[in-house]
């Protein structure tokens, strides 16, 4: 069984809905939620949408899946209300920040399977690196199931307690530590090289050099090591698959390089999505696109790219490595 856990996207609003309604109907899980299937099955789209923007985007919710091929089999959502917003848990005001989780579920078939582990420490990763040193829940006090597994993964109770709409409640808390928040603020960065670079050393070697895309990758990954950062690197010819990368990277990069070959002067999608991922990135040419032909000195990402390197061959792709480091540092 291979899981994967990962921040849910803002477009992913329907599956979001379909997962918290399959929670509510689970005979055991629905005790933990302050909420009715008949009340939640009667929001509109719009309500649905704006929660997964909340929990995909920013820094005041945050919401993670446990994903098993293409099913979604868990889920765990982390508040973090600002100071003097309202308190989750007694309705007052919120004097300090604090994240709490919030919306535990795992599909019955994967439970004991360890991926409700998998998301605590998410959302504790999660609330780490937002500077909190205390992440705290709140459990029903029939539920001695929750109660077990929220101890082996090192919250205790506080001896704080709660009354709400479905009776009583302790409050449980973990204390967290900056090692905590190392894989949430990562030291990685995402090469991303675009249609045709698999053919680097072959294609137009007048132009481009004979240096091999392993070249490359080689260069950047000791420079990435040199600097403090792990590497992942990626090609393809494929618009789609691209996008998808940059996508999740939001995850576990600090910054990407990008070599978009062609699609620098075409694709309006691209652009969307580095911009929407809100990641440092810079934009590498190797060959220098404006001493070429015209339609070459139109680009859809220098104005929006951090760093912009051409025209200094392979070693462009080092030079943008070093000027994004010392904007991640």
């Amino acid at each position: 069984m291979s899981i994967e856990v990962r921040r849910i996207r803002a477009d992913e609003w329907p599956a979001v809905r379909a997962l918290r309604l399959e929670a509510l109907q689970d005979p055991v899980a629905s005790i933990a939620f302050l909420e009715t299937f008949e009340a939640a099955s009667e929001q509109p789209d719009n309500f649905w949408q704006e929660r997964a923007q909340n929990s995909a985007d920013g820094y005041g919710a945050g919401q993670f899946v446990a994903v098993d091929g293409d099913e979604w089999v868990g889920t765990v959502t982390v508040l973090r209300p600002a100071i003097g917003e309202a308190d989750f848990h007694n309705g007052g005001l919120l004097t300090a920040p604090q994240s709490v989780v919030v919306g535990v579920y795992v599909r019955s078939t994967h439970r004991g399977t360890g991926v409700i582990s998998t998301l605590l420490e998410k959302a504790a990763q999660w609330a780490a690196a937002q500077g909190d040193t205390r992440l705290t829940l709140t459990v029903h006090v029939e539920n001695t199931r929750a109660q077990a597994v929220y101890r082996r993964e090192g919250y205790a109770m506080t001896g704080v307690a709660y009354t709400d709409t479905d009776g009583r409640e302790y409050e449980m808390a973990r204390t967290l530590d900056a090692a905590d928040a190392l894989d949430v603020a990562p030291r990685r960065i995402l090469l991303v090289n675009g249609p045709n670079l698999n053919l680097l050393g072959t294609r137009e070697p007048e132009v481009y050099g004979t240096a091999t895309l392993a070249d490359v990758e080689e260069l950047v990954t000791a420079e990435a090591a040199d600097l403090g950062f792990d590497l992942r690197a990626m090609q393809s010819n494929h618009e789609g698959a691209l996008i998808d990368a940059i996508h999740a990277a939001r995850e576990d990069c600090a910054a990407i390089i990008i070599n978009p070959g062609g699609l620098t002067h075409t694709s309006v999608a691209l652009r969307d999505a580095l911009t929407g991922v809100a990641l440092p990135f810079a934009d590498v040419h190797i060959s220098d696109v404006y001493a070429r032909e015209e339609f070459r000195h139109h680009s859809y990402l220098t104005d929006v790219a951090n760093v912009h390197v051409v025209g200094q061959g392979i070693e462009g792709y080092r030079t943008a490595l070093r000027q994004l480091a010392t904007l991640i540092a």
